[in-house]
């Protein structure tokens, strides 16, 4: 497994260089390198042995208040990750999902990670609406929504 190996080299550097920094920056350090492993629990599955899906992301819209999203995908081409780069309850739209480049019918489910309920979805003219819970989960920087779908995407290579 890559993810545990990539953790610790990267929290060892971060030991590193805690040697010879005052006691407060240390702490700062040391409280950084538990962030990324709470961090990467939540969101690794839709970081790491990902590939990049045909859009990048979407920008934040301020009519819709969407926040910017990020997209990735799985090697099996069998799950679809958009990644909000901030929290927002209730309804946010992906403008680059759209009914042409996955059609409803191929979505089996939609989860935010870190949580067990399925999210209320539609599609709509103007993309894929999600809606996402009241509550913000327990962690603070990225909130992946996974969309599961019942058969690989077509993409063009």
């Amino acid at each position: 497994m890559r993810q545990p190996r990539q953790l610790s080299k990267v929290l060892a550097l971060l030991r590193a260089r805690n040697r010879g920094l005052p006691e407060r920056r240390a702490r700062a350090h040391r409280y950084t390198s538990l962030e990324l492993v709470s961090q990467a629990s939540h969101n690794g599955e839709a970081i790491y042995a990902t590939r990049p899906w045909t859009t990048f992301g979407d920008a934040a819209d301020k009519a819709t208040g969407t926040p910017s999203v990020r997209f990735t995908r799985s090697k099996d081409k069998t799950t679809l990750y958009a990644i909000l780069c901030d929290w927002k309850s209730g309804e946010i739209l992906l403008k680059s999902v759209t009914k042409k480049s996955l059609p409803a019918e191929r979505i089996k489910s939609i989860q935010l990670l870190g949580t067990d309920k399925p999210l209320k979805w539609a599609m709509k003219e103007d993309g894929l609406a999600i809606q996402m819970p009241s509550a913000k989960p327990g962690y603070d920087y990225a909130f992946p929504i996974r969309i599961q779908l019942n058969q690989p995407m077509r993409l063009a290579n």
